[in-house]
């Protein structure tokens, strides 16, 4: 059996952003260098709490600057405030540039939601993790793992959530051509209910469930300005 990662051992391992710093900082301002440097060193002595203070200051400078909002989150995660971690590594991947930034930034979000118990939100930064890079296989191991530790109430909220819609019968198909007639003629209030009323009667009309939706905010908007 294979062993468990650290991070499943709660001491997840989080990928680094400190490494191969040298070019990447000769192209930044000199401030953020400056503040960097000495956050990595905090870092790396444990001092955690003042690393964070530092690349508080780096993004101060340039708040898309995504190795200080990285390494930020690597700091709150030390320092055992998981749900600030997370949200940190999300900001991060929201301002990273490439995948393989995004795909490390919400590996460290799935591991700092595991920490915390969250094992829903660890499932979902894994899986963005994977869409990012699907080499990960770290990700991979520890997204089954979170779906293990889930409830089983949010496994199948999981499972429903991701199922793709079921496939139209030809029934179905046909109710959805006399909705859109009755769309053509504006009666779109009817058309809304004609859909609703035909998936009472037949479960696949669920698949035109987008289009259920954009009738019903056409519906609304129509009677909005009667």
């Amino acid at each position: 059996m294979k062993k468990l990662l650290l991070s499943v051992a709660c001491c997840l391992m989080l990928l680094a952003a400190r490494g191969q710093e040298k070019d990447l900082l000769d192209k930044i301002k000199p401030r953020e260098h400056s503040y960097t440097r000495q956050g990595n060193e905090a870092f790396s002595e444990g001092r955690y709490s003042e690393s964070e203070t530092y690349y508080m200051k780096a993004l101060d400078k340039n708040r898309d600057y995504f190795k200080a909002a990285f390494n930020l989150g690597d700091a709150m995660y030390r320092q055992e405030r998981y749900v600030n971690a997370a949200q940190q590594f999300e900001r991060a991947a929201a301002m990273a540039t490439t995948k393989a930034e995004k795909g490390k930034a919400f590996y460290n979000a799935g591991n700092a939601r595991m920490a915390d118990g969250q094992y829903d939100k660890a499932v979902a930064a894994y899986r963005q993790s994977l869409v990012n890079d699907p080499t990960n296989a770290d990700a991979r191991y520890n997204m089954l793992y979170a779906m293990k530790m889930m409830p089983e109430s949010q496994k199948q909220q999981d499972k429903n959530e991701n199922k793709p819609p079921p496939k139209p019968s030809e029934w179905a198909k046909n109710r959805k051509r006399e909705a859109e007639e009755m769309m053509i003629n504006k009666a779109y209030e009817k058309a809304l209910k004609h859909m609703e009323t035909g998936m009472e009667i037949d479960s696949t009309v669920a698949a035109f469930g987008s289009f259920m939706q954009r009738l019903q905010q056409i519906s609304a908007i129509d009677k909005s300005g009667k």
